[in-house]
Formats: structure tokens, C-alpha cells, sequence
């Protein structure tokens, strides 16, 4: 997917309503406020992160110290401001 075509996180209804998301089998849940690398308290060097995949076309990250299959938190690309939402692992409610 080219820059050009890449796909935010802020024109998603299930972004827009605050809605958690199902990612490798786990359910994840928003945590904090969007951040940016130029605006956050934790460090954001690309070289932290590597890309996990897409969810409704939105690309995904998560640091590579996490297991690919079981990260506890996931970063999803806000917008092209570069700002990050990030989400915890959470419990679905049943």
C-alpha cells in the first residue's frame, strides 16, 4: 500500500465511537490520548516499533520487544500528523 492510499484511524466509525477491536485473536481496548513522537513522554524511534498489520485498512504497530502473536499493547495510526492511538489488551465483556 502506497503512502498515498494509506488509511487513518480518525475517518473509522469504530475509531469515531471509541470502540475497542479484535487483533490476533485478542481483544484491545484505547488506552491514553493519540500521542505523537514530537508530543509523548515515551520515546517513538521507528526503530522501536515494526509494523504488525492492518485492521479495517488502518496500519498497525507494535514494539518489537512483544511477542507477534500476543502484544500487549498495539499502536494504530491516527493521521498523517504521524500521532498514534494506542490500545491496551483487554477483557471482552460478555
Amino acid at each position: 500500500m502506497g503512502r498515498d492510499t494509506v488509511q487513518y484511524a480518525e475517518r473509522k466509525a469504530w475509531y469515531q465511537k471509541n470502540n475497542g477491536l479484535t487483533l490476533f485473536g485478542r481483544w484491545y481496548v484505547r488506552f491514553g490520548l493519540p500521542t505523537s513522537p514530537d508530543t509523548s513522554t515515551r520515546q517513538y524511534q521507528p526503530s522501536r516499533f515494526r509494523h504488525a498489520g492492518n485492521y479495517d485498512g488502518v496500519p498497525v504497530y507494535v514494539e518489537r520487544s512483544e511477542p507477534a502473536s500476543s502484544p500487549r499493547f498495539i499502536y494504530v495510526l491516527v493521521d498523517a500528523g504521524c500521532r498514534f492511538q494506542v490500545y491496551a489488551e483487554g477483557r471482552e465483556v460478555q
